[in-house]
């Protein structure tokens, strides 16, 4: 049987796995890893006590980890796949510059835009896989990070883990999610509607600012009772997530003030009849 493309030409370095910021794409990593992969790769002497953890967790007992270097990756290889952002990484074999490289871009808080790409330009990164759209970070780039972006960059939205959906223990008939941004302040409104629904039996409120990002996704994923999402959040990518979640699940998804508003472009690219709604967050929202 013909060996398929991604186990022959494609090595995937787990130094990273993880971190937070993978938070929405780790389980397209750990199926990858699964159902495509008979070798994973580390960077330095080996992996940590994090990242081992969740290759241990995958459950492939034949899953080998070897070292990333030009004399344990197959000839044959093509491209190296690094599931960390490029500012992560601190070193690769200059024996390997001759492979096609990519790496994560953005993450879940969509932090230090800035230092990931210069760095993934001085590690010559041949594809960014992101998960923010141009209109939503060229202001966060300056003009040269912006156009290398704009060349290399591959949009990746978030995986909905169906393990989580079906392992929520809340039952709540509504969920309000909001964090608080330096930037963005929390509007004054939302601080009201935060009162409000902590003092209400039907709903369920989520503040990211008291969380670590690890604990994000059992919190946030609404119950099988949940009717109804309302949100006030910066972070684009979790943004999306609630999304494709409430559309699948047919959820009333609505967001508050422009904090929380999906571009147009994320709606389109979703076809989402939740995102498609987008101007509804000028409507008052009903308790």
């Amino acid at each position: 049987m013909k060996e398929n493309y991604v186990n022959s030409k494609m090595a995937l370095v787990v130094s990273g796995i993880s971190s937070p910021q993978l938070l929405l794409w780790k389980p397209l990593i750990q199926n990858l890893i699964q159902h495509e992969l008979k070798i994973v790769y580390h960077l330095g002497s080996s992996l940590s006590e994090e990242d081992n953890e969740v290759i241990q967790g995958i459950g492939k007992e034949t899953l080998r980890v070897e070292k990333l270097d030009s004399d344990t990756l197959p000839d044959s290889t093509e491209w190296i796949l690094f599931s960390n952002t490029a500012d992560k990484i601190s070193y690769i074999d200059p024996k390997l510059n001759h492979v096609n490289r990519a790496c994560f871009w953005g993450g879940v808080t969509s932090q230090n835009l800035g230092k990931q790409t210069e760095r993934a330009i001085d590690l010559n990164i041949n594809a960014l896989l992101c998960d923010l759209m141009p209109s939503e970070i060229q202001q966060s780039l300056n003009p040269d990070c912006f156009s290398f972006f704009v060349e290399r960059s591959s949009f990746l939205p978030p995986e909905i883990p169906s393990s989580e959906v079906e392992a929520s223990p809340f039952n709540e008939e509504s969920l309000f999610i909001f964090n608080q941004d330096e930037e963005q302040p929390l509007p004054f409104s939302s601080e009201i509607y935060a009162k409000v629904f902590s003092s209400s039996n039907s709903f369920r409120v989520v503040d990211l600012n008291r969380l670590p990002i690890e604990r994000w996704l059992p919190l946030c994923i609404p119950s099988k009772s949940c009717l109804k999402v309302v949100v006030d959040v910066t972070y684009r990518p979790l943004l999306h997530f609630l999304d494709r979640i409430c559309s699948k699940r047919e959820i009333e998804f609505q967001t508050l003030g422009v904090r929380g508003a999906l571009t147009p472009e994320r709606s389109l690219l979703n076809e989402s009849k939740n995102s498609a709604r987008w101007l509804r967050n000028l409507n008052p929202i009903k308790c």
